[in-house]
């Protein structure tokens, strides 16, 4: 399963593919990510990516490997699923002699580009025996595996994928939302939850979300409707616009998003503000800092959107956690190319209302600079077209 970064891959596995694989009759194990590499003080007895799958689905593996009376005399892939399998919860009428596997398993791998990202320079290392287990692994008739990935990443499996016995020849492609759907999207979840979403009201929110800017040589940048929506984008208007308080709390009308406090505006800077609030809170920095450094590396004086390399110093303290902690929160989108990352706002759309929150902080700061000063030096100026008296009691 293969996407654009924001087009849904997580949220799809989670809201809904994992409940229908249940209902097929398949076991699911827990999501898997590979969430960090070999930690300090560890040895290298175990493979470090096997060792991040072994942290969710078998831990106790872990706590006993290298014991000399352990009947698992290597902790690899197979070991690991097997264990997992084994350690299932059992329905309660199960048969007590029934095969010590289940029929049909399912392994997910989410942010399967960590295999590429967490150490760019180990392709024939750690990374090429993971893809040797995870090919004797799938040798397993009752096993599936499922690998979620970013789409620029796809072509970098390549080295690997004779390691997998179908080649991962069974692709399917997640776009972002196409104007349509973007719009059933927004109606048909309000609907079922017994909310009538007017049509041009959605329509308005979708060509809104759709505009991008268009750059040609020798011309004034354009804002033209895009081919597609980002679903978290639509998914931050529509979470903003629920909660607002309306006249008729049974629908949401064109007159609810015609700007102003419940517009689409509104809804982004909204968004921006908090998911920056928490970003600064969460990693000790200032949200003047954040915000400042976001309106000098990452938009034009023109208003437009550019990248910035990452660099091993980082600028006005902002290190590569806090860079991370904003990709997450979809303020951010990086890309790693040339073995280097750059970083730049996650849409078009975003500008507008970063310059506008990003203006009201630092305004804010310096109103509260000068409301101290003056307060603490009881220093008062009177100021008038052709004269200036300043009173120092």
């Amino acid at each position: 399963l293969h996407s654009p970064s924001g087009a849904g891959k997580s949220s799809l596995i989670h809201a809904k593919l994992l409940d229908m694989l249940e209902r097929e009759g398949l076991w699911v194990f827990p999501v898997v990510r590979f969430i960090g590499l070999l930690d300090e003080g560890e040895d290298g007895s175990i493979n470090p990516y096997t060792r991040s799958v072994a942290r969710i689905l078998a831990p106790e593996l872990l706590d006993h490997a290298g014991d000399d009376d352990d009947d698992v005399s290597e902790v690899t892939l197979t070991t690991v699923v097997h264990a997992a399998a084994r350690a299932r919860p059992k329905p309660s009428d199960a048969d007590p002699n029934a095969a010590p596997l289940p029929r049909n398993c399912v392994v997910v791998f989410d942010q399967f580009e960590e295999v590429l990202t967490l150490d760019p320079i180990d392709a024939e290392g750690s990374r090429a025996e993971l893809f040797r287990q995870l090919g004797l692994l799938l040798r397993e008739r009752w096993l599936w595996v499922l690998f979620a990935i970013r789409e620029e990443y796809v072509a970098a499996l390549d080295p690997h994928i004779n390691a997998i016995p179908t080649r991962l020849q069974h692709r399917f492609r997640l776009e972002y939302l196409r104007p349509d759907q973007a719009r059933d999207a927004i109606i048909e979840p309000a609907k079922q939850a017994g909310v009538s979403f007017e049509d041009q009201a959605a329509r308005e929110i979708v060509e809104d979300l759709r505009k991008v800017r268009v750059h040609r040589p020798g011309r004034e940048p354009e804002e033209k409707p895009g081919p597609y929506v980002e679903p978290v984008h639509l998914q931050v208007v529509c979470h903003e616009l629920w909660n607002e308080p309306r006249k008729d709390p049974s629908v949401i009308a064109w007159n609810d998003i015609r700007g102003g406090r419940h517009g689409v505006d509104a809804a982004l800077e909204s968004y921006y503000r908090s998911q920056l609030r928490d970003v600064a809170g969460r990693n000790g920095i200032s949200m003047v800092t954040l915000c400042k450094w976001i309106d000098e590396k990452l938009i034009t004086s023109e208003g437009i959107r550019i990248q910035v390399l990452e660099q091993p110093h980082y600028d006005r303290g902002l290190t590569h956690a806090i860079l991370e902690d904003m990709v997450a929160a979809y303020l951010l989108r990086k890309e790693d190319r040339n073995r280097a990352t750059w970083y730049e706002l996650a849409h078009d759309r975003l500008v507008e209302p970063a310059k506008k929150v990003n203006d009201a902080v630092v305004q804010a700061r310096r109103g509260r600079i000068i409301r101290a000063i003056v307060g603490g030096a009881a220093f008062v100026v009177v100021s008038a077209p052709r004269r200036l008296a300043c009173s120092c009691p």
